[in-house]
């Protein structure tokens, strides 16, 4: 089975559209074969169906605080959930995904509870990252704070 890394480049090789992005969160395929979340910023989000492998379902994101559209496709027996938006908002999975990497690259001793948390929860990975830390509140909003969540990730470790 190919990584999501490797699903996401296959994606990008297939997809004549520039500017996707790899929003998955990590780690993955914790709780068995994760799938690959992409977003994209683009000024026609609604009309990208026709660039889709065939069988893409598409459907309007009423769960998003900004207007988006969601193409949802099997690619290397992974789902891939591609969300797109003419809001940079959509970008702040990737934001996410970039400090989860950071958080394991600098505290890799974290990596196995975030593991076990998301193991034995249905919790997205950005709750299970703050519940970890010990952060609350709304847990996208607090892992767009990069500084905030680093600083609390040393505090774990050193504690």
């Amino acid at each position: 089975m190919l990584s999501i890394e490797d699903t996401f480049i296959l994606v990008e090789e297939r997809l004549p559209i520039l500017g996707l992005k790899l929003a998955s969160g990590v780690p993955s395929d914790v709780r068995g074969i994760s799938d690959v979340d992409i977003s994209l910023v683009h000024p026609e989000p609604q009309n990208l169906l026709h660039l889709m492998p065939e069988g893409t379902l598409q459907k309007k994101r009423k769960n998003l605080p900004y207007p988006a559209w969601g193409y949802q496709f099997i690619l290397a027996n992974r789902q891939i959930n591609l969300t797109a938006s003419t809001s940079i908002k959509v970008y702040d999975a990737v934001k996410h995904r970039e400090l989860e990497l950071e958080l394991i690259r600098s505290y890799p001793s974290l990596q196995q509870s975030v593991i076990e948390i998301k193991k034995n929860t249905t919790w997205g990975t950005e709750k299970c990252w703050c519940h970890l830390l010990g952060l609350e509140g709304n847990e996208y909003e607090i892992m767009l704070n990069q500084d905030l969540v680093l600083a609390t990730g040393k505090k774990k470790v050193i504690s």
